[in-house]
């Protein structure tokens, strides 16, 4: 349902003939524990699992930390109340997010009999491929240049 999100206000599946959806990247997805990857459920997500006719849906920021509660999804067709994404992390989630659909778009495979709970991840998040967080830290023995020259050698 990714293609909702377009600053050209499209409904999903109104693409001229032959042509793909417009899709455009969110950095919201679901993860089981089984392994599947999914969409995030834009549509289900918004209006609470009750159905809209004619969803057309938008995702902006009240904030320019870019942390879940600042980022918000409203149904522009419908009187929904707009909802933060921090519903959809942590143990609201389990309320809020369906049962996992099985999928892994990325392999083509699908596991209809999948029904795990599925959680929120980030996509591109470093610690969702990362398992370890490293850092590094050089401070100047000096902060004359020609001093620490010497002071290396």
């Amino acid at each position: 349902m990714m293609c909702c999100f377009s600053r050209r206000r499209i409904r999903c599946g109104s693409t001229p003939k032959g042509r793909q959806p417009r899709a455009l990247p969110a950095r919201f997805l679901l993860a089981c524990p089984a392994g599947h990857l999914d969409d995030f459920p834009w549509v289900y997500y918004v209006h609470r699992a009750s159905p809209c006719s004619a969803p057309l849906l938008e995702l902006y920021e009240r904030g320019v930390t870019g942390r879940a509660a600042e980022v918000m999804v409203r149904c522009r067709n419908c009187d929904v109340p707009d909802r933060s994404m921090a519903e959809a992390f942590g143990d609201s989630a389990e309320k809020t997010l369906p049962r996992c659909r099985g999928r892994n778009p990325h392999l083509k495979m699908f596991d209809p009999d999948c029904k795990q709970p599925v959680r929120t991840i980030l996509l591109g998040a470093s610690n969702a491929w990362f398992p370890i967080t490293l850092s590094a830290l050089s401070i100047p023995i000096s902060a004359d240049p020609v001093a620490q020259k010497v002071a290396d050698l």
